[in-house]
């Protein structure tokens, strides 16, 4: 794999180590690797996440970015332990829409079945 890009300077960064551009669009701070990867590689696809295949999230090389769907990237980033379940502590199947992703810690994704949540909160 080729070096990352990891820019020196103080540019501001969240939490959870992304480089965040002062370039804003209508909403939101851009990141750096999300405009990295529009100039040099294409549009952004809608619905879709970034993942750094290099696991630095302050790299902006185009080349270890990769687009998966949002439920491959949180999966990408849930803890090991917890990745290749297929079903929760209940017996309940994880696929969608039986399921969404939370985040716990900053970048620490983990998946919550619906129906124990509906469970817990009557």
């Amino acid at each position: 794999m080729t070096p990352c890009w990891i820019d020196k300077s103080k540019k501001p960064r969240k939490s959870d180590g992304y480089v965040v551009s002062k370039a804003r669009d209508e909403y939101r701070d851009r990141t750096a690797h999300s405009i990295s990867y529009e100039i040099l590689r294409g549009e952004l696809r809608p619905g879709m996440h970034l993942h750094h295949k290099c696991h630095t999230p302050a790299c902006y090389n185009p080349n270890h970015l990769e687009w998966l769907t949002a439920s491959e990237h949180m999966k990408e980033h849930s803890p090991n332990q917890y990745r290749d379940r297929t079903h929760c502590k209940n017996g309940h199947e994880f696929i969608e829409p039986n399921f969404y992703w939370s985040e716990y810690k900053p970048a620490k994704w983990r998946r919550v079945c619906r129906k124990c949540e509906s469970d817990r909160n009557r």
